[in-house]
């Protein structure tokens, strides 16, 4: 059968892109929704581009190409011959769907009217979705922060958070789908994955801040994109801000690399577009996705301080820990600015030969580096197939010893994220990943793998010139 879906999406999308090409993206939108098109990109990968295209027609999108698939076959054009071969019926496209839904006749009758109903999806995967008022979640996230109530109430609270941070994955799958799409125009071997925020950091975070609210957090859902370069990140986010026809609209963008407000005094560099979900499915409309693009080095710097924090336990993330640690990653992210011609860190405005020679000293008297080839050690290879899933990372610290376990279904991986959160163990880091290709996983989340080896390439060459003296 595989020859004749291809055969018939080809036939199929030119013939009905010829005569409704002006309003091909309202019509593709009415025949995949979202919510259609978010199931179908957890199943099928993004279609990998050989090569580049080189002139005449431009290569039809996936989304395109299903979108002529649906319309073939609910319109009753797709019929088979008598030797067995499919074929489309010209018939089916005198009348094409009108963006109002009704039929509008294109050679002057009636038969073969087209239907522009949306595929349904009720039998397909139930999101989950928030069952409470937002006063109710702001109650609880007190609750929590400030740590009162019985333990019954502590109890209904975590659920009423536990649900409102899961609602989030539809949002997510939304958002990611048209931020993946983008992103490979961009640069095809882009990095592009999505996670949920953990629990513990959640209830973590309302402890270190009583007064804050989940509500108020714009990260509970958040997607992940990865480019070689400046100029790559530049272009995603240029595409993505000025989006034409998208419903779910950027709300905000932090500029970590020049200004706006630029690199943070901890050293971390990359731009962040806060998302508001507004589309089809009105109960997840005000939820909130962050989507954070960054060059390989930028990745790199917080993989290295992530990979700190996880096997080692300290907060370098939030400005916590050991002075001279603290002014290591500082110094790096500078140096990581010179070479990538960005702004450099605050209280970090030295020449590269000040700062490496400050970081050098700094080295001598910490290790950090030696610290995490150490990490990089204990920990083994995982996850080498090419199949998209759901997928849960479990990491024990003491031991060094991470489990990476595939799901079949989300429903199966959130169980499994559930019962590890519910042990309430620090000593326990896990989370719930889902990625197009398992073989990206490393590069989307190498902090569970102790890979900082770009890090540590990066700063050895910057030490080279001092490590004889």
């Amino acid at each position: 059968m595989w020859w004749v879906t291809k055969w018939v999406t080809k036939t199929s999308f030119l013939m009905v892109r010829s005569r409704v090409e002006p309003h091909m993206p309202e019509l593709i939108e009415r025949l995949v929704p979202d919510e259609l098109w978010t199931l179908f990109r957890r199943v099928v990968p993004p279609t990998e581009v050989i090569r580049p295209q080189g002139g005449g027609r431009r290569r039809a999108g996936d989304r395109e190409c299903l979108a002529a698939i649906i319309f073939v076959a609910t319109s009753g054009g797709l019929r088979q011959d008598s030797d067995g071969r499919a074929s489309v019926s010209t018939g089916s496209l005198r009348t094409v769907p009108s963006i109002s839904g009704k039929g509008r006749a294109d050679r002057g009758d009636n038969r073969g009217r087209a239907s522009a109903r949306p595929c349904t999806v009720a039998t397909m995967k139930k999101w989950v979705v928030p069952e409470n008022s937002n006063k109710r979640v702001q109650r609880a996230s007190r609750m929590i922060g400030k740590g009162t109530g019985t333990p019954e109430e502590i109890r209904e609270a975590r659920e009423v958070l536990s649900n409102y941070r899961l609602a989030h994955a539809f949002p997510l799958n939304a958002v990611t789908v048209t931020v993946r799409q983008r992103a490979l125009d961009v640069n095809p071997d882009a990095v592009v994955a999505e996670r949920r925020k953990r629990l513990p950091t959640i209830l973590d975070k309302l402890k270190r801040h009583p007064t804050m609210s989940v509500t108020t957090m714009q990260d509970l859902g958040g997607c992940r994109v990865v480019f070689d370069t400046v100029a790559e990140v530049d272009e995603l986010v240029s595409v993505l801000r000025d989006l034409p026809r998208s419903k779910n609209r950027v709300k905000k963008v932090y500029d970590y690399l020049r200004d706006d407000p630029g690199p943070r005094d901890s050293g971390y560099r990359g731009v962040h577009l806060v998302y508001e979900y507004g589309a089809s499915k009105k109960e997840y409309h005000g939820l909130r996705i962050e989507l954070q693009v960054r060059t390989l080095l930028q990745h790199a710097w917080a993989t290295a301080v992530e990979t700190m924090d996880l096997f080692s336990g300290s907060e370098l993330k939030y400005g916590k820990g050991d002075t001279d640690v603290l002014r290591f990653f500082v110094l790096v992210g500078s140096l990581m600015a010179y070479e990538e011609g960005t702004a450099p860190v605050p209280g970090a405005h030295g020449t590269r030969e000040e700062l490496a020679a400050e970081l050098s000293r700094l080295e001598a008297n910490v290790g950090v580096l030696e610290r995490l080839r150490g990490y990089a050690a204990i920990v083994g290879e995982h996850a080498k197939t090419d199949r998209r899933n759901t997928l849960t990372l479990e990491l024990w610290r003491t031991e060094g010893r991470l489990t990476v376990t595939v799901h079949e279904t989300l429903a199966a991986a959130e169980a499994r994220i559930t019962s590890l959160e519910a042990l309430d163990n620090e000593d326990l880091d896990a989370v719930l990943i889902n990625i197009a290709r398992i073989s990206q996983l490393r590069d989307a989340y190498p902090n569970y793998f102790a890979d900082t080896g770009r890090f540590t390439e990066f700063v050895t060459a910057c030490l080279s010139p001092y490590v004889s003296r």
